[in-house]
Formats: C-alpha cells, sequence, structure tokens
C-alpha cells in the first residue's frame, strides 16, 4: 500500500511554463473581430470558440482568480441552509462562513432532462452574494451537482455526446456568468463498472473543458468507492467523505483509514495532494443512527467541552479532534479538509469548529513567518 509522503521532503510539483501576456492592444483586436462570431454562435459558443482555437487564453479571461496553493478549508452549504441574501452581510451568519472558508461548495444543481444544467435550486441572488462575500477573504465558491436523491438524469447524460455537450456548454456559461471557481461532482448512485467508467470520463472531459478557463473540478466520493478509472485523476480535488463509517461514525483512527484507502484503491490514479478529507459538523447516535443533530444543537443541548467527542451517545467530532485531523492532513500531504456541512456548526466563534480550523491556519501560518 501507498504511505503519505512527508510534508518536509516531499517536492513539489513542476511548474507549467507561463505563456507571455497578450498585448492589450492584441487583446483588444481579438475581441472585435469576434463580434461577428458572437452573433453567430452566441456567448457561449463564441467562449468555446475561443478557447479552443487558442486565441483567448487565461491571462484574458480569468485576470484575477483565487489561487489554490495554501490548506483548503471547504464547506458544503445547501440551499436549504441560505435563508435571506442580507445574512452574507459582515457580521451575519453566512458571512461568517465565507470567512473561515477557502472554498463555499454552494449545494446543490443537478442536469436536466436534455443535458443542460437546471440552475432553479439555488437562487441567483445568493450566489451573487455568496461570490461577493467570498471574494473579499480572497475565497472561492463552486457549485455542486448532485447529492443523495439529485441525480436521475446523470445516467442519461453520461451516455449521449449530443446531451455532454449541451451539460458542458450550460456549465461553462453558468460558472462565467456568476464568476465562480469551478463546480464539483457528487453524483450518488449503484455504480455497474460500465456506468463508474463513464462517470470517470465525464469527470475528465468537464477538466478539459474548464482548464482554459482555469476553473477548478472537484469530485467527492466514498471511501469504498476506487477511483482507478483515468478521468477521476483528472480532478483538482477528491472530496473523501469520511464520515457515516461506523458506530462512532468518523473517528480520527477511521478517518485517516478511508483517506488511504481511496489512494490505495486508485491504483496510482489518485495521489495524496489531490485529497481533501471530509468532517462531519453533525452527530450520530452510536445506538441508534437514524438518530442526528447538527454539531450547532450538541453545543446548545450539552455544551461540551473541547475534548468530547460524545454524549450521552451522541457521537461528534469536537473542537480537538477536528484539529488533530487537521493537523494531521496537512502532514500527510493532502489538500485539506472539507465539511458536511457548514450551514451546521455554532454560530459562537468559541465553539465553532470552522473558526478552530480557521484559527488553526493562521497559527501554522505565522509559525512559518517566524521561522522564515
Amino acid at each position: 500500500g501507498s504511505k503519505p509522503p512527508n510534508a518536509a521532503t516531499k517536492k513539489p510539483p513542476p511548474k507549467r511554463a507561463k505563456a507571455a501576456p497578450m498585448p492589450w492592444l492584441q487583446k483588444c483586436l481579438i475581441l472585435v473581430s469576434s463580434f461577428v462570431i458572437l452573433t453567430t454562435l452566441g456567448g457561449v459558443g463564441t467562449l468555446m470558440y475561443l478557447m479552443r482555437s487558442g486565441l483567448v487564453g487565461k491571462d484574458l479571461l480569468r485576470d484575477s482568480k483565487a489561487p489554490q496553493s495554501k490548506f483548503v478549508i471547504a464547506g458544503y452549504l445547501p440551499e436549504y441552509r441560505l435563508g435571506d441574501v442580507a445574512d452574507w452581510a459582515p457580521g451575519h451568519r453566512l458571512h461568517h462562513i465565507s470567512k473561515r472558508c477557502t472554498d463555499v461548495i454552494l449545494f446543490s444543481l443537478e442536469p436536466g432532462p436534455s443535458g443542460a444544467l437546471d440552475t432553479s435550486r439555488i437562487p441567483t441572488a445568493h450566489v451573487r452574494a455568496a461570490v461577493n462575500a467570498s471574494r473579499a477573504h480572497s475565497g472561492r465558491v463552486l457549485v455542486s451537482l448532485g447529492g443523495a436523491g439529485r441525480g436521475q438524469h446523470f445516467h442519461a447524460l453520461v451516455k449521449s455526446d449530443k446531451k455532454k455537450q449541451r451539460f458542458h456548454a450550460s456549465l461553462v456559461e453558468y460558472l462565467t456568468q456568476h464568476d465562480l471557481d469551478g463546480v464539483d461532482f457528487n453524483w450518488e448512485a449503484q455504480f455497474p463498472p460500465k456506468l463508474w467508467k463513464a462517470y470517470a470520463e465525464l469527470v475528465g472531459d468537464t477538466k478539459e473543458a474548464l482548464e482554459p478557463l482555469s476553473l477548478l473540478v472537484t469530485v467527492a466520493v466514498h471511501p469504498w468507492q476506487a477511483l482507478n478509472e483515468v478521468g477521476f485523476g483528472q480532478a483538482d480535488r477528491v472530496h473523501v467523505m469520511a464520515y457515516d463509517l461506523a458506530r462512532q461514525h468518523s473517528t480520527y483512527e477511521d478517518s485517516r483509514s478511508a483517506v488511504k484507502t481511496v489512494v490505495d484503491n486508485s491504483k496510482g490514479t489518485v495521489d495524496w495532494e489531490q485529497i481533501v478529507m471530509g468532517i462531519p459538523l453533525y452527530g450520530r447516535h452510536t445506538g441508534n443512527p437514524q438518530e442526528v443533530m447538527t454539531y450547532e444543537e450538541i453545543v446548545n443541548k450539552w455544551r461540551p467541552p473541547q475534548t468530547r467527542d460524545e454524549v450521552q451517545g451522541m457521537y461528534f467530532n469536537g473542537i480537538k479532534t477536528v484539529e488533530r485531523k487537521a493537523e494531521w492532513a496537512r502532514d500527510a500531504g493532502l489538500a485539506g479538509v472539507v465539511v458536511w456541512e457548514a450551514g451546521q456548526d455554532s454560530k459562537d466563534s468559541r465553539s465553532s469548529l470552522l473558526a478552530a480550523l480557521s484559527r488553526l491556519v493562521k497559527r501554522w501560518s505565522s509559525r512559518s513567518m517566524h521561522e522564515l
């Protein structure tokens, strides 16, 4: 089996040579000359044409995007947690989430019957507000596709080239129109080998379509799903759902094993640097797994100390366990951690798990600067 790389000795990935920046006059000429194409093909068609022909590169289309160099603290945020758009304003609930997460993942959209995205579930006003709030802290916003009970049209999509073309065109349009940073695949289904391979191809094809725009592609998986198809290896990040694993559903030891299982079963397709470890922001009862509480509900009911992970049979991750998981993820060379889900966190910064993670990463940065 594979072992996590030593963070101190691990070599950084080779840097791609940067193309010389395109002169602004040349950019203007290209944009003016593309007007005829625009009127014929439409916005998305023009964009795809210019990217594939090499006339427009990343420097023109995406001049300033948040880099993905620092430790990732990603948080899924379902539409049923959004509430009022005003909550994205400084000092309010959703603003705290955008401030503490490097990546807010809006959950979720899904493909429609034609292959094009059904964007109705997440209000546009919230997408814009999330982007504005996250940009203020150099953060990213992605949109997730699928989830439990939210992927009925994926089956037809992966089997049809025409539907995949519509899917990619509508995805590019949605991401660019809303200035989003990427897409997260979260298709939950029973996967026979043929369908699993087709899903991997969709992930890989999507990365190829979004690469010219410097947009991210992530994929969420269960630990038992073998990512031994090339397409999964093309994803920028793999979010490992390291929870709901046993009676105590997300222990430190089980979470480490879950990550190792994903890397081992990928047969070299996925590396440690792509992995983001999932952390639950909810508790599950050890005697009755159907009984679930949000972390906020647990804090409000019992006020557990930071060292506790279980109260009256309700197992959860307390602050010290979450910090320990993040420290292991950093030392193992992982890309970071991702929480399900950010809306379940405590609003009190003293007990908030996202606030604890944010403080931890800041301490790492401060220590690194001090050592320099």
